[in-house]
């Protein structure tokens, strides 16, 4: 599975919780995952799953945060791993590959 935003002018917004959403289904289904960019109108949600009490509220099923922005990145299209969250930054390859 390939995820991430669009990049360019007319990007539609991404939210990185959807990013967040697949990469936590594919690792359930133990299929191999690629972030590939936020896009260029990324959404932030917040929050980062690195933190313990945070992960224990979305294996609950709460929602943590109310209000979201749009992220404002060096990289304009968002692929710089650098400024993703550390639980985002999955480059797997499918077996044999």
């Amino acid at each position: 599975m390939i995820v991430g935003g669009e990049s360019g002018p007319n990007a539609r917004p991404c939210h990185v919780e959807w990013i967040r959403s697949v990469v936590r289904q594919c690792a359930e289904a133990r299929v191999p995952c690629w972030v590939k960019q936020y896009g260029s109108n990324a959404i932030g949600d917040g929050y980062d799953l690195s933190d313990e009490t945070v992960r224990q509220l979305d294996a609950a099923g709460c929602t943590t945060l109310d209000r979201q922005w749009r992220l404002s990145l060096r990289d304009r299209a968002g692929s710089d791993m650098d400024e993703w969250s550390a639980d985002l930054r999955v480059r797997q390859r499918p077996v044999g590959w």
